[in-house]
């Protein structure tokens, strides 16, 4: 199973120069309760800025990093072939989370069964922006949990 997690406002803004334009403990209480004990699919630029904020690889989760670039490193997993890394998920009961950026982001998107959003309440500049998703048709609300600065809301692909 592949799910994907993410933070975004009204606009689908979910980055500005490389960090999340602020700061709301509770998605990252959200985040750390929906990651922990599985896998986690990122790439380069959100593997160094978590590098950035914790100086390691997240804990207690398998970091599987996509890059083409980037060599192994202790705590990670690397690999070039996105979608191979994908084919170990699919039509599994093991969930990889994907959990950014954009470019990961857009490609993972057609092979999402679960999408939880944190969608931000207020708006913010940003230069990095989530793709776009039809959560009339191609995704289903199940459901929806309302915090101070944001709703948690998960949809869940439809067979189309």
């Amino acid at each position: 199973m592949i799910t994907m997690m993410v933070a975004h406002d009204a606009n689908r803004v979910i980055g500005k120069d490389g960090q999340l334009p602020w700061h709301l403990p509770d998605d990252l209480k959200l985040f750390k309760e929906h990651t922990t004990g599985k896998t986690v699919i990122m790439g380069r630029a959100t593997y160094e800025s978590i590098l950035q904020r914790l100086g390691r690889p997240l804990p207690n989760r398998h970091n599987i990093v996509i890059s083409k670039t980037l060599q192994k490193a202790p705590g990670i997993e690397v690999s070039a072939d996105l979608l191979s890394v994908l084919q170990r998920f699919l039509n599994t009961a093991d969930e990889a989370v994907v959990i950014g950026g954009a470019k990961i982001y857009a490609q993972c998107l057609p092979f999402v069964d679960y999408l939880h959003v944190s969608l931000v309440h207020q708006t913010y500049a940003g230069d990095t922006y989530f793709p776009a998703y039809d959560n009339t048709v191609e995704y289903e609300e199940v459901a929806r949990v309302p915090y101070n600065e944001f709703d948690f809301i998960t949809y869940k692909r439809n067979l189309i």
